[in-house]
């Protein structure tokens, strides 16, 4: 079966996943600072609807399609983001599919430019973490930025447990809190029931976006 030398992708899987997503494969490249480095994957750069709550579930839902095409092979599949705009809000028009063993090389593919400069695996050590305690599905990554599905519903509990981690590993999500100077001074603990209460916490459909300054 013929492959592209790049990568590890097959003519027919191609072939097959632009016909799934109706959009024809690009080789993949990461730009920064007007320098391109072409990757090992490629991509596909999807037109979605202008609502970001429906281009975020038809994203997911290409992404989850995608991978049960990949099957079992060593190839990843992920939404590359575009720009973190809170816990919940991640907009993104490319998937991407690269070769790669683990949901874990999606973020040292992704995560941070030029290639080779990354610390991503510091990153990867809590998220392991935070897969073996509550389950977790990495579904996207971009500069600095990474979006996971929780895989388990969480009693209250162990919500603030999980919250209490989020914040400890990436404090930054704070950035996009919508809160009042008249609440600053709760804003001080960030364990208080008032910041987990807070509708930005609400964590029921298991998106969580992470992004770091």
């Amino acid at each position: 079966m013929p492959t592209d030398k790049h990568t590890l992708l097959s003519s027919k899987l191609l072939t097959e996943i632009d016909a799934l997503l109706g959009v024809s494969h690009q080789q993949h490249v990461i730009e920064d600072n007007e320098i391109t480095y072409p990757t090992r994957g490629f991509a596909w750069h999807l037109s979605l609807p202008k609502n970001n709550d429906e281009a975020m579930r038809m994203m997911d839902y290409c992404v989850d399609h995608v991978r049960h095409v990949l099957g079992s092979q060593s190839l990843q599949a992920y939404k590359q983001i575009d720009s973190w705009w809170g816990l919940h809000k991640t907009p993104a028009h490319t998937l991407v599919v690269f070769p790669g063993i683990s949901q874990y090389d999606i973020v040292r593919f992704a995560w941070d430019l030029p290639p080779g400069s990354s610390d991503a695996e510091a990153h990867i050590v809590t998220l392991k973490h935070l897969h073996q305690t509550y389950g977790i599905d990495i579904i996207g990554a971009g500069h600095r930025t990474i979006e996971f599905r929780l895989q388990q519903q969480l009693t209250e509990r162990r919500r603030i447990r999980f919250l209490n981690r989020l914040l400890h590993f990436c404090p930054d999500i704070m950035q996009a809190f919508p809160h009042w100077e008249s609440d600053e001074e709760l804003l001080v603990d960030s364990g208080s029931s008032f910041v987990f209460n807070h509708n930005y916490f609400d964590i029921s459909d298991g998106r969580i976006a992470l992004w770091w300054d």
